[in-house]
């Protein structure tokens, strides 16, 4: 998955895969917790965790 990483192109760094895929998974771990825990049908984390979910798994489409 970190061949096409695409900020390769910008920064000229490559992140090493077991970290890139900590990272990812750290993160999905936090927005599926903001999804669990925040009551509300209108909350704003809600959204931002939806939409950080979205972005992550459409990412992970990408770059598979």
């Amino acid at each position: 998955m970190a061949k096409v990483f695409p900020l390769v192109t910008f920064t000229g760094w490559k992140p090493n895969a077991h970290i890139y895929r900590k990272v990812i998974a750290a993160t999905e771990v936090t927005c599926g917790a903001i999804l669990v825990f925040i009551p509300g049908k209108n909350g704003k984390g809600i959204l931002i965790g939806i939409i950080l979910v979205f972005i992550l798994l459409m990412s992970n489409i990408y770059f598979w």
